[in-house]
């Protein structure tokens, strides 16, 4: 009797713990690879070969290369659009949007003004999002981690770090 109660908190357990990970999510973080320069600094700076090329505004003075580290990145260029009352910014699709494989660089060409960036990037897995305004960062030539938050069951997302 006692040999079949144990039988069975093993696998009462065993679901539980099953059914814990597919239904629990886990939040990590992806890493994006971003990298400001001017437009004067376009041909002498970035060594590394480039899957495509972005223009998002044809006066553009400054240029970010993206790279994307570990999963497929959906960019999508977003154009300022207004303030609301409580201050925060509204932007617009501008309709250009590309894919980056793991490894590959976007460069996007863009006009950088005073104040209000005139353009932020929508960065974009299949398990998250993050809005990433293109403005001047104080330094150029640096490269810039940015992280996206993202969330995925738990048991996926460990079969995917052993798989791969």
């Amino acid at each position: 009797m006692i040999d079949f109660i144990l039988l069975f908190f093993k696998i009462f357990i065993a679901i539980t713990i099953l059914c814990l990970g597919f239904l629990l999510n886990k939040t990590y973080y992806e890493n994006i690879s971003l990298e400001f320069y001017s437009k004067a600094e376009e041909d002498t700076t970035y060594k590394n070969t480039l899957a495509e090329e972005l223009i998002a505004d044809e006066q553009s003075n400054k240029i970010v290369f993206v790279t994307a580290s570990d999963v497929p990145l959906e960019i999508e260029v977003m154009e300022f659009e207004s303030i609301s009352s409580d201050g925060d910014l509204s932007f617009k699709s501008t309709g250009k949007i590309k894919t980056v494989e793991p490894g590959d660089t976007l460069k996007i060409s863009y006009l950088e003004g005073e104040g209000i960036p005139k353009y932020q990037l929508k960065a974009s897995t299949p398990y998250g999002s993050a809005d990433i305004p293109l403005n001047y960062n104080g330094r150029f030539g640096d490269v810039n981690k940015t992280k996206i938050k993202s969330t995925r069951k738990v048991i996926p997302y460990f079969l995917h770090k052993i798989l791969d």
